[in-house]
């Protein structure tokens, strides 16, 4: 596992040199930045709990205040958390217990 910050800049572009079981690495390209959208932030460093960070810019935010969004949490195909929340200011925050959530990859 690893732990990424990356701060993308509208024009740039950016790469992920990864290596993988077989020790040869490969270049991928990450999508192109966006100018409004969603972004969404996870801090699974505290033992019983996720938390959760939902931003837009302001310019986003000025022409979807008080919008609905959905956050969906999905193992092996299957939904496992489902959650909406609603654009009352350009951060949404919250936290979410690990115990709901099964072994492995979500």
């Amino acid at each position: 596992m690893a732990i990424l910050a990356l701060t993308p800049r509208e024009g740039k572009t950016c790469k992920a040199k990864i290596t993988g079981e077989s020790g040869l690495p490969f270049i991928a390209d990450l999508p192109k930045v966006q100018n409004e959208g969603y972004t969404l932030g996870l801090n699974n460093s505290q033992p019983a709990s996720i938390y959760v960070k939902v931003a837009v810019i302001n310019k986003f935010y000025n022409t979807h205040q008080n919008a609905a969004f959905y956050l969906v949490a999905q193992s092996q195909g299957k939904p496992c958390y489902t959650s909406q929340g609603t654009l009352a200011g350009p951060v949404f925050s919250f936290k979410i217990e690990k115990s709901r959530f099964p072994s492995g990859i979500v």
